[in-house]
């Protein structure tokens, strides 16, 4: 059995780690089935994932520069 992969299986879990996803590695440890992602799903994952990750290390610098501003006003109380 050969399964085409669409990029909607990976948006919210790219290592096919939850729920039906996880069965889909089951399926693949068989030697009867084998699981195919084209070239243009696979850059269109790498970009999404690539998305997520910038926002979300966005996320962690915004919320890191408003926690400095206490860290050196708690540092500055002790020297």
């Amino acid at each position: 059995m050969n399964i085409f992969l669409d990029s909607n299986a990976f948006y919210k879990d790219p290592f096919l780690i939850k729920g039906k996803n996880r069965i889909l590695l089951s399926l693949a440890k068989h030697d009867d089935v084998k699981i195919y992602i084209n070239e243009t799903v696979y850059e269109e994952i790498l970009r999404a994932h690539k998305n997520l990750l910038e926002t979300q290390i966005d996320i962690i610098s915004e919320s890191f520069a408003k926690i400095n501003t206490f860290l050196e006003m708690a540092n500055q109380k002790f020297e």
